[in-house]
């Protein structure tokens, strides 16, 4: 948090602050700018230092430190608008935050265009932008309604009213700025994080100032170490503890239910409609330019105002031009989510040797296995997030390989479907059985499927009631279906045993697409099950990573000689079949370095 070191910061440790919104305070940003600036100046104040030379030493050390920190795009942002204040002081001129904000976007993109397309770099500018342009209206409204009655003298006000005007007003001053910042970033926080998180508003109240506290005792320890070790190890337990409450602060807030939502992706439609009205919303009160910049500077250094001056209001456009600007911008997001919504989609997600299929089909949401932990923590966990979803329709588990459905317990906690449903078979997987026991024992109430029976239209193939086979990816369930005319068949991981057996129950099988994945022993689909049901696409859901999860050179060479197009994941990546009534339409992902996990999921989330 100090240094900008994130090395340590996997995963599982900053899920809380992503989830309660605090996941900022370890970005190298106006807090840690103004923090170290201010005691800096206060510091040389104190000595009798005048303003021009303070200015002078006080720049170079704030870039430095911009340097050790790794050069991060909102340090460089706070330290050009830094920069342009502290020297605007020195010289006794205003300051200009909505110009240096734009000053420092323009010197980051000429020297590296492409941060344009960073989180990072949007997060940073579109938050100070909005804490320039919202904070004035906010505190107008916040002063309107902390104002105490005109007419009353101030010896006759309650003296509890007394008594909490200073903490009313603190309180007040601080989610003011919580809100403009989370006005401006809601939409892009759902789009990287695909969460919606107004317990934010809240745990920054509480966050931000402890992480204040504990980046001064850092910046502390790290000035008089050597001067005072005494004093040192103080600052560092000091240090500490405001940061042990800082994550049990963040965890609490994570674990609010009702504060942190699952968000889809938005489109650039619905990012256009949001910024539209919430301008137009708010153009009538938005102060002009010289009063944002004289009610805003401190912000440009991470600093509060708790009054604003008399500002010169922007005059409004006449309320037809704002309504023609918000129906202008509501006309395209209608038309994407009548179109999205007439769309049935099927995605076929590689997870590590093993697979998942989340099927969204007429409102109802399914998914058919979910990988192992990893991979549904890093994979199907993000992939559903993105997908805005809180709970699932159907959920069901094929078979007892744990490499599809090791995560069971953790799809169920936190998408919690209607209905799950697994084979007859009894696998002997040991892992299998201990997820089927978990779930058993949290109360979740389990359907048992088999040959004859179906699921909201989807027919259930294999296996029948009473049979089983040497090789427990012949037991797996398989599924039938039809979308907008098209047949689709979800073959699981069958060997050739199992293949022969749901031919001989179905020997009319027709499909259009067939998705399999890789039995352990043996190829999957075997040329004599393709000749009887002759499927347009075949898609394989075998993995770059590990090597034994690969398609082999042999059954691409057998598959590559018939009429039918393939697909396999290793290759293209996640494969999402979109049905409408156009007709099929396929999109494939890109494949990811294996090196990398953590972007596996973003990957997959932005696909």
């Amino acid at each position: 948090m100090t240094l900008g070191w994130k090395t340590a910061l996997t995963g599982e440790v900053s899920e809380p602050f992503m989830r309660s919104g605090t996941m900022h305070i370890f970005a190298i940003s106006g807090m840690h700018i103004a923090l170290i600036a201010g005691i800096l100046v206060a510091t040389f104040k104190m000595i009798g230092v005048r303003r021009g030379v303070c200015a002078w030493i006080v720049i170079p050390i704030l870039w430095a430190y911009t340097w050790v920190t790794g050069w991060q795009a909102s340090a460089i942002r706070s330290t050009i608008m830094s920069t342009v204040i502290i020297a605007g002081w020195s010289l006794r001129r205003p300051s200009d935050l909505i110009n240096s904000l734009a000053a420092a976007a323009l010197l980051i993109l000429i020297w590296d265009p492409q941060q344009l397309f960073q989180a990072s770099f949007q997060l940073s500018f579109c938050v100070v932008l909005s804490l320039a342009l919202f904070t004035p209206v906010l505190e107008r409204l916040r002063h309107k309604l902390l104002a105490p009655d005109p007419f009353l003298p101030a010896q006759l006000r309650p003296r509890w009213r007394r008594w909490l005007n200073w903490p009313l007003h603190f309180i007040s001053a601080s989610f003011v700025v919580s809100f403009a910042a989370w006005l401006g970033s809601a939409p892009l926080i759902a789009y990287y994080f695909h969460l919606f998180t107004p317990i934010s508003l809240f745990a920054n109240l509480v966050v931000v100032p402890l992480s204040s506290a504990a980046l001064a005792c850092n910046v502390a320890s790290l000035a008089i170490g050597r001067l005072s070790p005494a004093v040192s190890e103080l600052l560092n337990n000091s240090a500490w503890l405001w940061m042990e409450l800082m994550v049990r602060i963040s965890q609490w807030a994570a674990d609010v239910k009702a504060g942190v939502f699952p968000a889809a992706m938005p489109t650039l439609s619905t990012f256009v409609l949001y910024y539209v009205v919430l301008i137009c919303l708010v153009s009538r009160h938005v102060a002009g330019h010289p009063g944002i910049l004289q009610a805003s500077s401190q912000l440009a250094v991470g600093g509060g105002t708790t009054a604003l001056p008399d500002v010169r209001t922007w005059k409004p456009g006449k309320w037809i031009w704002r309504t023609a600007a918000i129906i202008a911008a509501f006309i395209p997001w209608a038309s994407m989510k009548l179109h999205d919504g007439s769309i049935s989609t099927i995605t076929i997600l590689p997870l590590q040797g093993g697979s998942a299929v989340y099927m969204n089909l007429a409102g109802e949401r399914w998914l058919i296995d979910c990988g192992n932990k990893e991979a549904a923590r890093w994979t199907t966990k993000p992939f559903l997030q993105a997908e805005g979803l809180r709970s699932l329709s159907h959920f069901i588990l094929t078979h007892g390989d744990v490499r599809h459905v090791g995560a069971a317990g953790l799809i169920e906690e936190l998408f919690p479907p209607a209905a799950t449903y697994i084979s007859p078979v009894r696998f002997r997987s040991a892992p299998y059985r201990a997820v089927v026991n978990t779930l058993e024992s949290n109360g979740v109430p389990m359907k048992i499927l088999a040959d004859g029976e179906s699921v909201a239209g989807w027919q259930i193939l294999h296996p029948a009631k009473g049979e089983s086979f040497p090789r427990a990816a012949d037991s797996g369930l398989v599924l039938l279906g039809e979308v907008r005319g098209k047949r689709i068949l979800l073959l699981s991981d069958l060997c050739k045993a199992g293949q022969n057996a749901l031919l001989n129950r179905h020997p009319d099988l027709k499909a259009d697409v067939v998705v399999t994945g890789l039995p352990h022993a043996g190829e999957p689909v075997a040329d004599g099950f393709l000749d009887v049901v002759q499927p347009e696409l075949i898609i394989v859901t075998d993995s770059e990573y590990p090597a034994s999860e690969r398609a082999s050179p042999a059954l691409k060479a057998r598959l590559s000689k018939r009429q039918s197009q393939v697909i396999y994941t290793s290759q293209s990546g996640a494969v999402t079949l979109s049905f409408s009534r156009t007709g099929l339409a396929v999109a494939k992902s890109w494949p990811v370095p294996r090196e990398f996990p953590e972007q596996h999921a973003e990957v997959l989330a932005r696909y």
